[in-house]
């Protein structure tokens, strides 16, 4: 029986990961939970053949002229981001561990003491930090979290304000990563058009008029 066959059985994995995310608060292990679980139904309940469509999807599969499919971590691009994501966590890191975030946390702590102030300092930090909306959330998160603490603030509304701005910064920013990916698509995209032109220089006069993240 082809259990994804029916679109039923194929939410079954995001739905039970959102749910023990929700539950546990344990975002890697439901995660890998829910990875295991559609694996598992790829094989058609088959515990061996789940494992080696994991390894498969992570790593590749041999195609038919003898060359490696590329998988999830072996593919190019995704080993660019995860490297990047592995740099950006390991800065947050230091960061906390060295007690940076806390000691900006108390220098701030004496001037934004309202949920007002907290909101509002949370969106002026998330502005000026515009090089990667990764780095924006991970860093502004781990210095005002301490403070949206300290003055009530629900974790879910700074989570707004973090993403109400870094994201949208990052997209008008003429200088955040984000951008360079984006422009390196669409100057491919001009190429495969035949459309002449500095693609960066299109990206900004698009950014300019492109208003809707900021209205968040």
């Amino acid at each position: 029986m082809q259990f994804l066959d029916y679109s039923f059985w194929s939410i079954i994995p995001p739905l039970l990961t959102i749910f023990l995310v929700i539950k546990t608060r344990e975002v890697i292990l439901s995660m890998s939970i829910g990875i295991a679980l559609g694996c598992f139904l790829l094989a058609d309940l088959n515990p061996l053949g789940a494992l080696e469509t994991f390894v498969e999807m992570l790593i590749g599969a041999p195609a038919e002229n003898g060359t490696l499919t590329p998988g999830a971590i072996t593919e190019t691009d995704n080993m660019l981001v995860l490297l990047s994501m592995v740099m950006i966590g390991a800065l947050i890191g230091l960061l906390v561990k060295s007690g940076a975030s806390r000691a900006f946390a108390n220098y701030l702590g004496h001037r934004v003491n309202t949920k007002k102030r907290t909101g509002i300092m949370a969106s002026v930090v998330g502005t000026l930090l515009l090089i990667d909306d990764y780095f924006d959330s991970l860093t502004n998160g781990a210095i005002m979290k301490e403070i949206s603490d300290k003055n009530k603030v629900p974790r879910e509304k700074l989570a707004y304000y973090l993403d109400s701005t870094t994201y949208a910064v990052c997209q008008i920013s003429p200088i955040s990563s984000w951008v360079a990916f984006i422009a390196s698509l669409l100057a491919a995209g001009m190429m495969s058009a035949g459309i002449e032109g500095n693609a960066y220089q299109m990206l900004l006069h698009l950014a300019v008029k492109k208003r809707t993240p900021t209205r968040a």
